[in-house]
């Protein structure tokens, strides 16, 4: 997945390492010492100097959102949503710096509404773990900050971002905040460790709205087919845990400063049915995951950052592997195209 949003172009990409170096560091600076209006303002700044110097990302969004929202990418209301979302994305990231550097005690006075809480509670007091299953949607990352009280130990399981300034301070966060992190890159260590957490009941923090490996299952959305990973199914019926839907919205605010705060939402949990070697039952609950994301999309579509066509088939993607015994031919489940971050 991370090949669709890739620039292969040497030059562009070195450009892209050199800025992240600079602007991780700077941003970092800014919010210790800067107001969040302010920052939020240079943020948008950027924002928009890359998408004119990048057009083809800016065409991504509208035609995505257009599928959405089910109206022309040139269309007033398309554009509309397609600004919002280029501002709620710079929001993201000074978000993420701010409340990443004050800590959790001091993210969570920002939390406004915890939607269907009990659900969460229901889940944690079940004993088998539990696995939050997130989206590119809102701000993921400080899911764990908001939420790490919740269980004993929370672990993210990620793809490594392919710049890896953004990488490290994204997991010297994540240190900090003491969550476990299970890198992809970790080979059938990464099954292991996603396990012990699970049947240790803890929570295993997942994303679910992109396929990064090309091994991914067909799921209608939005009235089209999409690929999806399967990670969270097989590892949710090997382990016994439940799917929770859960995602971190930003809320509007009126002086522009970061004073709206978050509504987190919390969709019904997904029970493991079936085999875990019967495709159809994993392709079931892929599914069932997949619409519980598109509930939450049509509801915050400003809220959803895809910046490649989201519906164009990743290269050699099929509709199911002839091979029953591994679901989506990527057992353990740490080789499924779980999450990135």
């Amino acid at each position: 997945m991370q090949e669709k949003m890739a620039s292969r172009s040497r030059i562009l990409n070195r450009f892209y390492r050199g800025f992240f170096a600079v602007w991780v560091p700077a941003f970092g600076f800014l919010v210790r010492h800067a107001p969040m209006g302010f920052n939020y303002g240079i943020a948008r700044g950027v924002m928009k100097l890359f998408l004119a110097l990048r057009p083809k990302y800016e065409a991504a969004i509208r035609e995505n959102l257009a599928q959405v929202v089910g109206e022309p990418a040139d269309s007033a209301r398309v554009r509309e949503i397609a600004a919002r979302m280029a501002f709620h994305h710079a929001r993201y990231w000074i978000d993420f710096f701010t409340w990443s550097e004050r800590g959790a005690v001091e993210a969570r006075t920002q939390i406004r509404v915890i939607e269907n809480r009990e659900v969460l509670e229901q889940v944690m007091r079940g004993g088998k773990g539990m696995i939050a299953m997130t989206a590119h949607l809102g701000n993921w990352e400080l899911g764990g900050l908001l939420l790490g009280d919740q269980a004993w130990e929370l672990a993210v399981v990620y793809v490594p971002d392919r710049f890896e300034m953004i990488e490290e301070y994204r997991s010297a966060y994540r240190r900090k905040a003491n969550i476990t992190e299970i890198a992809i890159t970790d080979g059938p260590f990464s099954a292991v460790e996603a396990m012990r957490v699970l049947r240790g009941g803890g929570v295993l923090a997942v994303q679910g709205d992109r396929d990064f490996n090309g091994q991914g299952v067909p799921a209608p959305f939005f009235g089209k087919t999409a690929h999806f990973p399967s990670g969270p199914a097989v590892l949710s019926m090997l382990s016994g845990a439940p799917i929770v839907p859960l995602f971190v919205l930003r809320e509007e605010d009126v002086d522009g400063a970061g004073t709206g705060g978050f509504r987190i939402v919390v969709g019904e949990a997904i029970a493991p049915q079936g085999n875990v070697r019967n495709p159809d039952a994993v392709e079931a609950m892929v599914r069932r995951g997949v619409a519980a994301i598109e509930k939450v999309v049509r509801a915050y579509p400003d809220q959803w950052y895809c910046f490649y066509p989201f519906w164009k088939a990743p290269p050699g993607a099929a509709p199911r592997p002839e091979n029953t015994n591994a679901p989506d031919g990527h057992l353990p489940p740490a080789r499924s195209n779980a999450v990135r971050t």
